[in-house]
């Protein structure tokens, strides 16, 4: 079956969006990748006159990097605004916008070893921190130079945000600004959750990465604590502005809050979260989240240079989703905080006999849910918050309850609405009588009508339920205790709705694109990596769902009313 839908898979080249910062427009930027830089592309958007120039930079190490330069007239020196990417300068032109009436000075740049630039082999492409070096280089040689009046601002999305978010890492005192939507500067963000390689880790080909299919597990770091400690060590700029955009269903709307929790008490950081993924609205079942007005307004690159902005104390501003058909219920309305994840009590859900799901302990005495799970066989990834693709959202998840290894639980209809913001987390009791394996997570959000949208949903390697450093087999059938972080989600169950949890453990699907999306590695049931589906094995997976070995969801529930 695997086989199969990978034959049917076109071979295609990823897309990420053009817009930085929130609402980000449908773009193509990677069609750019490789192609002649254009620069007639970037002048529509600098006034008559603009002056274009082309020029290798310079860095420490003797590497030049492919830079273009866009000069409105005058010889006053500006304030510069500064990109740099992966798919080439021309796909950057839309950033130039703040340029068109003369007062900002626009630098595009080609990343080491990627456009027209040196470096290829130089770094390790599985990071981004050579790119800390490279930044450090590039903006003291912008601040440098006669055209130049020393005050630099960064933007861009996803891909090519990834350079603005690492420039923040530098501590540069000439960097005055970041704006950026739906991306990272911690290259784990984009490869692993809970060890387990994620579908955008394909991406990191644009790094100059080797990207290979087998051998199979992958194993990626298992303590996603780490990355919020390696941000916190960083040398921020206290002067510097930080502003992020994502999308409660946007694969990486989970950095944004980690920069957000790292930084924010040694720089100001704002951070939005809307509900949307990577490319579009989050809709269920067609329809959108109402759009109230916002109640706080990010700093825009204007006021960075003013040196205006950053005199409010950092905050996240999200949006509490609430049910799409009521607009005046509880929820679909913005919220501000100044700490995240803000104040909640932790409530256990747990799994219960028959499929369902209650805070009340579960029996001393329970059968546990069993499945096979045959990676030859995968389950179909619906929807979902794991890919940008467009097909990701809070999509209904009932195809899956047919199949059999899919398990299934749910709350019954509330009686109240249950609000939630913060981290989700699930804890799975299981055995299994494979050396390792893979179990993914979702949260369902079970609308009165049937249709169950998924919320968050995440994914662990077995092996870490033993240790962090994932180095032990599993024994069969032995019970062990793994917990797997979904991420953050802002929401409320309303009343009459059931909040619901799949288990299973893969999610594989062939969008419309042709793309081949396995949302998380398939894994092969197999403890050492092995090269060819010809070595993947079934697996019995048993959750327990007793009072010694519960499982279930653990949500953040905050009041409904506001602080």
């Amino acid at each position: 079956m695997l086989k199969k839908q990978r034959i049917l898979a076109v071979a295609t080249t990823l897309w990420f969006l053009l817009q930085p910062v929130s609402g980000q427009a449908t773009g193509r930027e990677y069609e750019e990748a490789g192609k002649p830089e254009d620069t007639a592309k970037v002048l529509k958007f600098m006034p008559e006159g603009t002056e274009a120039l082309e020029l290798m930079m310079p860095m420490r190490d003797g590497v030049s990097l492919a830079t273009s330069i866009f000069l409105p007239p005058g010889d006053e020196p500006r304030p510069v605004l500064f990109c740099k990417g992966y798919y080439g300068r021309s796909g950057m032109a839309g950033y130039a916008r703040p340029c068109q009436d003369g007062g900002l000075v626009f630098v595009a740049q080609d990343a080491r070893g990627r456009g027209k630039s040196e470096g290829v082999g130089t770094f390790d492409a599985s990071s981004f921190e050579d790119e800390t070096q490279d930044l450090e280089d590039a903006l003291e040689w912008i601040a440098q130079q006669p055209w130049c009046d020393g005050r630099i601002v960064m933007t861009g999305g996803s891909g090519n945000g990834i350079n603005p978010s690492v420039a923040v890492l530098t501590g540069s005192p000439h960097l005055r600004g970041v704006s950026v939507g739906s991306t990272s500067g911690v290259a784990d963000h984009w490869m692993f959750e809970n060890g387990a390689r994620r579908w955008l880790y394909s991406w990191m080909k644009h790094r100059g990465m080797k990207i290979e299919d087998w051998p199979r597990p992958t194993v990626g770091p298992r303590d996603d604590t780490s990355i919020r400690n390696y941000l916190a060590q960083q040398p921020v700029n206290p002067q510097t502005v930080y502003v992020a955009g994502g999308g409660w269903f946007d694969i990486l709307s989970e950095a944004a809050l980690d920069y957000f929790e790292a930084l924010h008490d040694k720089m100001p950081v704002y951070v939005t979260i809307e509900p949307r993924t990577h490319a579009a609205p989050g809709k269920i079942d067609g329809k959108a989240w109402p759009r109230p007005v916002k109640v706080r307004r990010a700093p825009t690159i204007e006021a960075m240079l003013a040196g205006t902005a950053g005199t409010e104390k950092s905050w996240v501003q999200y949006f509490l989703m609430g049910d799409v058909n009521r607009p005046d219920g509880p929820g679909n309305t913005w919220r501000v905080t100044e700490t995240w994840p803000p104040p909640a009590e932790k409530t256990a859900y747990y799994f219960q006999p028959d499929g369902g799901l209650s805070s009340q302990t579960p029996p001393d005495s329970a059968a546990p849910e069993t499945y096979l799970y045959d990676p030859a066989d995968p389950a179909p990834a619906i929807g979902g918050n794991a890919t940008y693709d467009l097909e990701a959202g809070p999509s209904d998840q009932r195809p899956l309850a047919e199949r059999d290894d899919v398990l299934r639980f749910a709350t019954a209809p509330l009686d109240e609405p249950v609000a939630v913001a913060g981290p989700v987390q699930a804890r799975l009791s299981f055995a299994t009588d494979a050396p390792d394996t893979l179990f993914i997570v979702k949260l369902v959000d079970i609308y009165p009508d049937g249709y169950e949208a998924v919320i968050r949903e995440s994914a662990a390697l077995g092996r870490f339920a033993i240790g962090l450093d994932g180095d032990t087999p599993l024994q069969p059938d032995q019970v062990y205790s793994l917990a797997i972080d979904l991420g953050s989600t802002a929401i409320v169950f309303d009343e009459g709705h059931r909040i619901g949890a799949y288990v299973t453990s893969s999610g594989v699907r062939t969008n419309a694109r042709g793309q081949h999306i396995e949302t998380f590695e398939v894994h092969p049931n197999r403890f050492e990596p092995v090269t060819d589906e010809s070595d993947f094995q079934t697996a019995r997976q048993s959750i327990s769902i007793d009072r010694a070995h519960p499982s279930g969801l653990l949500l953040p529930v905050i009041s409904l009313e506001e602080n």
